[in-house]
């Protein structure tokens, strides 16, 4: 599998990175999105209902990992809350 080159480490220049592997698409993690997202119809949902539906704590992770495998999926921002806690919408298909 190939992997995505990430640093790591803190402070400014990173010498050190190393590289994050995505899980198959087939994992029942994953799966469980994907069927989620599917059975939406095209509806775009946010990050907390995916989370509810499916049980999935990573749910930007696991859309991430989703993409890389071809999946089609599109993110919208819908709005910023006061605390600067910010909502996405994802749905299945190009943007």
């Amino acid at each position: 599998r190939e992997g995505i080159p990430r640093p790591v480490g803190g402070g400014e220049g990173c010498e050190e990175v190393r590289v994050i592997h995505a899980a198959a698409a087939t994992s029942p993690r994953l799966a469980r999105v994907l069927s989620y997202l599917r059975d939406q119809r095209g509806a775009s949902v946010t990050t907390r209902e995916i989370h509810r539906a499916t049980g999935v704590e990573a749910v930007s992770t696991a859309i991430s990992e989703l993409r890389k495998g071809g999946i089609p999926i599109a993110c919208e921002l819908l709005r910023v809350n006061g605390d600067g806690t910010k909502i996405f919408w994802y749905r299945l298909g190009d943007a």
